[in-house]
């Protein structure tokens, strides 16, 4: 943009800028001299609708790009490229530099991470970014032992309660989280995530998390909300409802993401998924060993959701009732997915399919159902489990 508006790139190619082309001072598109001239109204601050209606009852067309602003409500005009009162051509473009409000609120330590909910400069309903890896490992000592307090949780006909904003990790970590809340439900990096709410890019490493119902690594309920491109290696523990990465997705979304960190408890437990009723869990997979008394999957304890698609565990799986390599109790679908019967120590599951460690590290068990090798997953070179593209593997 800045060489299409400085003379030099036109004059160097042979153009006239002394009967046919003429720039406004300051820098512009060329005009010619010889077309009827407009002159250009004032459409800063207006709201997008009115200053192109501005600009064509002027003479002008206009093309918008958005921008985020801190001062300038949304919707309305940030700057336009032609300055008020110039005139050029009829029917030339005037650009238009529309505000979609604030931009997302950088969170680049644990304490900027625990006021998400807890001051009014850090609303649950808000968009953040982490601006760089945070070393959580003194959450440890805080709380009188009871360590983080999750963001957000889960209020029946309250979702104002539960994150609804979007936060995005940017491909950071959170590293050493704890905590402790073994008497609390709703429990996790996000205590609850409802509808509209956005959880991506971030991984958390280490730690553990310990919870009573609704619980998991990254987020304890889903509710309608999206968590992608996520990862967690912390150790989860509670007594239902339990995952690696997510404790209840509940007609929420969770794909390409994965967690390798231990479960336990006593019903519902899952490496990723404890509980997944009426959501999609897709593109994902658990290493992690998942052990309690029913409905233990290596993938997802209890499926009742629309589907698990393009999935596999091979973390081991104990229980007593309903233990399955990929998934503990089926009453929804699953497709085109795996668990490892030797690492996970069993034939048994309500559904995927079981296949060898030298199976599951060749490339077309998963091409001949479907995987995309291209932009989704990848195999390390002499043979590996899958990996996801855009989360780093473990």
């Amino acid at each position: 943009t800045a060489l299409m508006q400085t003379a030099s790139t036109f004059t160097n190619a042979g153009w006239d800028f002394a009967e046919v082309w003429y720039m406004l001072s300051g820098g512009s598109y060329p005009y010619l001299s010889n077309l009827p001239q407009s002159t250009v109204p004032d459409v800063s601050n207006m709201d997008e609708a009115d200053a192109i209606a501005a600009l064509e009852a002027a003479g002008f067309s206009a093309y918008v790009s958005y921008a985020h602003s801190e001062t300038i409500p949304e919707d309305s005009v940030i700057s336009q490229s032609v300055p008020v009162g110039e005139s050029i051509n009829s029917g030339a473009p005037v650009l238009l530099v529309v505000s979609i409000g604030p931009g997302p609120v950088p969170i680049s330590s644990i304490e900027e991470l625990q006021s998400i909910g807890n001051d009014a400069d850090y609303p649950l309903d808000g968009d953040y970014v982490l601006t760089q890896d945070i070393d959580a490992s003194g959450t440890a000592g805080w709380n009188s032992g009871a360590g983080f307090d999750p963001i957000g949780t889960w209020v029946e006909n309250h979702p104002q309660f539960a994150f609804t904003g979007t936060f995005d990790g940017q491909g950071h970590v959170v590293t050493g989280l704890v905590i402790n809340r073994p008497g609390e439900d709703f429990v996790g990096l996000f205590g609850a995530v409802s509808e509209d709410g956005v959880v991506q890019n971030v991984g958390l490493e280490g730690g553990s998390v310990t919870g009573k119902e609704n619980v998991g690594g990254l987020v304890g309920l889903n509710y309608g909300g999206t968590v992608s491109a996520c990862y967690a290696t912390a150790a989860v523990t509670g007594t239902s409802g339990v995952g690696g990465l997510v404790g209840v997705n509940m007609v929420g979304t969770v794909w390409e993401s994965y967690a390798t960190g231990n479960v336990t408890g006593s019903e519902y437990l899952g490496g990723l998924v404890g509980i997944n009723w009426g959501g999609i869990v897709s593109q994902a997979y658990a290493m992690g060993a998942v052990s309690g008394d029913r409905y233990i999957g290596g993938l997802v304890g209890w499926n009742a959701g629309i589907t698990v698609s393009q999935c596999y565990a091979t973390g081991t799986v104990a229980g007593k009732l309903d233990v399955g390599g990929l998934v503990g109790l089926n009453g929804g679908t699953v497709e085109n997915s795996f668990w490892d019967t030797e690492s996970s120590e069993t034939t048994e599951s309500d559904g995927g399919t079981g296949k060898t460690e030298a199976e599951m590290q060749t490339l077309s068990t998963f091409t001949n159902a479907g995987w995309d090798f291209v932009e989704v997953w990848y195999m390390l070179e002499g043979g590996s489990y899958p990996y996801l593209w855009n989360v780093p593997h473990p």
